[in-house]
């Protein structure tokens, strides 16, 4: 599972989500990999919208439920783009936030590992 805390308004998101979208086309089917957004954005029209002009096909926390998810609180930090890979367990297995790396090497270390 990979949680990805992104936002329309931010710009380096605007320059990660076209990289994380083509990784989960290529990957989804055959790993079984999910990927689910943690938007930041300042409406559920904004985060809809977002998803939209990326094509992202990976489900969203819904929009009026991401402040109680506690997501951010528990795996997203504070900054914008993040990305999380979760064991199936729940346990971060790499993440942007806590290994102080962007989410293209989070990416670049799943390719690695072979997902």
């Amino acid at each position: 599972m990979l949680l990805y805390f992104s936002a329309s308004w931010c710009g380096p998101c605007q320059a990660f989500t076209p990289s994380l979208v083509e990784f989960h086309r290529q990957h989804a089917e055959a790993s079984n990999l999910d990927v689910l957004l943690v938007s930041q954005d300042i409406s559920a029209e904004a985060m809809l919208a977002y998803m939209g002009d990326h094509e992202m096909l990976f489900p969203a926390v819904p929009y009026d439920r991401i402040a109680r998810s506690r997501l951010r609180v528990s795996y997203g930090g504070l900054g914008n783009p993040s990305l999380v890979v979760l064991s199936p367990s729940g346990e971060v297995v790499v993440s942007s936030v806590v290994d102080g790396t962007s989410p293209a090497d989070v990416l670049d270390e799943m390719r690695r590992l072979g997902q």
